[in-house]
């Protein structure tokens, strides 16, 4: 979850539990048993399709290690910040380059 709101740069989007099943190939029963789990912790919520992050923070960290050691990579390897910061009024990078 925390990869894809990063690459949409969103907060909120559609993602259904069969698809992340897939993704991660295990049954689709595991993912409802994770996203209740996450959503009873305050961390998401979600409904028909739909995920919205809540506690990007707290999601971070019950995440493993993993997730910073990729993003970090992610960065290096495409020239991106490692922290990407939403500015609700331009979706424009770069500005004033």
């Amino acid at each position: 979850m925390l990869f894809i709101a990063d690459r949409v740069q969103l907060e909120t989007f559609a993602l259904t539990q069969e698809y992340i099943a897939k993704m991660l190939g295990c049954r689709r029963s595991g993912v409802t048993v994770a996203a209740g789990t996450l959503s009873r912790a305050g961390m998401i919520s979600y409904k028909r399709g739909t995920i919205n992050i809540l506690n990007r923070s707290g999601l971070e960290d019950a995440s493993c290690e993993c997730y910073s050691i990729i993003k970090d990579e992610y960065a290096r390897l495409l020239s991106v910040p490692s922290q990407l910061v939403l500015d609700k009024g331009s979706r424009e990078q770069g500005e004033g380059k």
